[in-house]
């Protein structure tokens, strides 16, 4: 059976985003469901210092209840030994994944 994810409302935007800004590249993972997280952003923070960071997506302009993890989320994440943040907004993603940039960058 096939898995047809269901993305939030913020995802395309977000990611639209990120892709606009240097030395960050974003694969959108939300089409593995399971509890997996809906992307993978790369950061390279300097000529030696690269990173990569798994993020989930919640849209924030839903109520807090509704942005919950799922029951297979947090699986995922409490058995996943790497960095995983949990994010509602384009700045939640930026903190989470050290990203400084100032507004004026932003598009």
């Amino acid at each position: 059976m096939k898995h047809h994810p269901r993305l939030d409302a913020n995802q395309q935007q977000i990611v639209k985003a990120l892709r606009q800004i240097p030395n960050v590249s974003v694969v959108s993972l939300a089409s593995i469901g399971s509890g997996c997280p809906d992307l993978l952003i790369g950061v390279r923070h300097c000529s030696k210092m690269q990173r990569n960071y798994l993020v989930e997506l919640k849209d924030g302009c839903k109520n807090k209840a509704s942005q919950n993890l799922t029951d297979d989320e947090i699986t995922f994440q409490s058995r996943w030994n790497g960095h995983c943040a949990v994010c509602n907004s384009l700045d939640a993603v930026l903190r989470a994944c050290k990203i400084g940039i100032t507004k004026g960058d932003r598009t």
